[in-house]
């Protein structure tokens, strides 16, 4: 392996949806890990990614091996995903951490790179064609980190949802299911798929001894075709309800070829982690 038995380990977003969880669950024992937020919320230390003056401290204070890269603009609602100026601080985050780095780079991207003019299954070979500025900044760290040939991996998820997040598709529509309360579906047949937070988590820390000297694409997911429909299909049968779907939404299906062969790790199923989720909501 690339890393070695003791790395120093920097997690930017450590104190957003994902970065938290990847910052609790890393192996402490094996990693000397630093987590950065621009906010320095818990146990992170802030620093603020778009100044250079800022990463140049950060870096020399953490002296990183590896770095997983979370930080980033993520829209909350639809009009974000269009939105051209908030989307570009990702790309000068990403550019900033190169300039000032050299070791490999664990880049969280995203499903929405491949955009929808294929049926799938979508698997890293195929041609990607960003519909929204979101997903074409995503596409661009990729790129921007491979240009600059370091190591690492482009890690493609989907979606997620679970606990301490209380919105969204899939906790909005638990809360109906168990409610017996109404539930409003998009307007458009939007291209959706899901994975429970701590799931993804596992999944790219299985991916972090595994990093070599070559940048590579990843997906991250569950088998199986998803979509809105399947979503509220699960649901219903884990709440025996009778939620309907109106329109017909398109499936999204992952070829995760490449993660098995590169981890020899199982990935939980869709229906668990929906289950998991309802579950949480309880507590």
């Amino acid at each position: 392996d690339y890393l070695g038995l003791c790395v120093r380990v920097l997690i930017t977003g450590a104190s957003g949806y994902l970065g938290s969880r990847l910052l609790s669950k890393i192996n402490k024992k094996k990693y000397s890990v630093f987590g950065v937020s621009l906010n320095g919320k818990g146990i992170t230390k802030s620093y603020n990614l778009t100044s250079v003056v800022s990463i140049t401290k950060m870096i020399r204070r953490s002296n990183p091996d590896c770095i997983i890269h979370c930080a980033g603009f993520v829209p909350t609602e639809q009009s974000g995903y269009k939105d051209s100026k908030k989307n570009m601080s990702n790309e000068i985050m990403t550019r900033n951490l190169l300039e000032l780095t050299s070791c490999p780079v664990l880049y969280i991207s995203s499903m929405t790179v491949y955009g929808g003019s294929h049926s799938g299954p979508f698997n890293e070979y195929l041609a990607c064609f960003p519909e929204t500025a979101y997903a074409q900044s995503k596409l661009d760290g990729e790129r921007i980190i491979k240009g600059d040939g370091r190591g690492g991996f482009a890690v493609r998820i989907p979606g997620l949802f679970g606990l301490p997040r209380r919105s969204g598709l899939v906790h909005n529509l638990l809360m109906a299911a168990k409610n017996k309360a109404d539930f409003y579906f998009p307007d458009t047949p939007i291209l959706w798929s899901g994975m429970h937070v701590e799931d993804a988590a596992d999944a790219i820390l299985n991916l972090l001894p595994k990093i070599n000297g070559r940048f590579t694409e990843v997906n991250v997911g569950y088998s199986g075709k998803l979509s809105l429909t399947t979503l509220v299909d699960t649901v219903n049968e884990l709440y025996r309800t009778d939620i309907r779907v109106e329109l017909e939404y398109p499936y999204f299906e992952f070829d995760l070829s490449r993660y098995k062969n590169l981890t020899s790790a199982a990935l939980p199923n869709f229906r668990d982690s929906i289950e998991k989720a309802g579950a949480e909501i309880d507590k």
